[in-house]
């Protein structure tokens, strides 16, 4: 889609409605439906509006394009046309699929589509100097800068933790594990994944993380 294709298509949807007012919705088309409405009409529902239905104008050409597998759809609602009646302005991905659901909703409400900004920018630091020796005269291990107190960091990498997620969870950065000692004994360990020992405050990756609200 180039500049001239959008510039036209901008154009012909203004003539299309007496006052020039377009609305831009995100829509569900349901292209498994049957039922079409004329020869371009294609039944759809807009996006997070109580099950708002529509009709979508779409050319044949890109109807045998999509095939019989429902997409998620930028639309476009006319003043000048019929209440419930859009026209398609682009076709997104697939309903079912993670990425195409998550850009459409981020279109929808407004939310840049995240990307991580340029690695050679993230100011990610090396581990710190060790911290105090471990129980039992092992090594400390590393402590990040500005620590203060007097806890002591414990290598715990042999240990057998276990966290409690979705199967979809992408950033699994809590668990636990249960030690069995002497005399009946259980230690249960809460683990917490360390970030902040190499993603330093003010950082260009700590900045950007920030302005996130999931980690999706």
């Amino acid at each position: 889609r180039g500049h001239g294709w959008w510039s036209a298509r901008k154009a012909w949807l203004t003539m299309s409605s007496p006052t020039g007012a377009v609305d831009y919705k995100y829509a569900v088309m349901r292209f498994d439906d049957r039922n079409r409405y004329g020869v371009t009409g294609v039944p759809g529902s807009l996006l997070f509006s109580g099950g708002q239905n529509v009709i979508v104008h779409v050319k044949p050409a890109t109807q045998a394009k999509a095939g019989k597998r429902n997409r998620f759809a930028k639309v476009a609602t006319l003043s000048g046309n019929r209440p419930g009646e859009a026209e398609l302005i682009e076709l997104l991905g697939p309903v079912g699929d993670y990425a195409s659901e998550l850009e459409a909703y981020q279109l929808h409400f407004g939310i840049k589509p995240c990307k991580y900004p340029p690695k050679d920018t993230w100011g990610i630091r090396d581990a710190p100097e060790a911290g105090p020796p471990q129980p039992g005269g092992a090594p400390g291990l590393p402590l990040p800068p500005g620590y203060s107190g007097d806890a002591t960091r414990i290598d715990c990498t042999h240990l057998h933790c276990m966290s409690v997620d979705n199967a979809s969870t992408r950033d699994i950065d809590d668990a636990i594990s249960i030690q069995v000692g002497e005399a009946e004994s259980v230690t249960l360990g809460i683990h917490i994944a360390d970030v902040a020992a190499h993603v330093p405050c003010g950082s260009t990756l700590f900045e950007w993380a920030f302005t996130r609200a999931a980690s999706a």
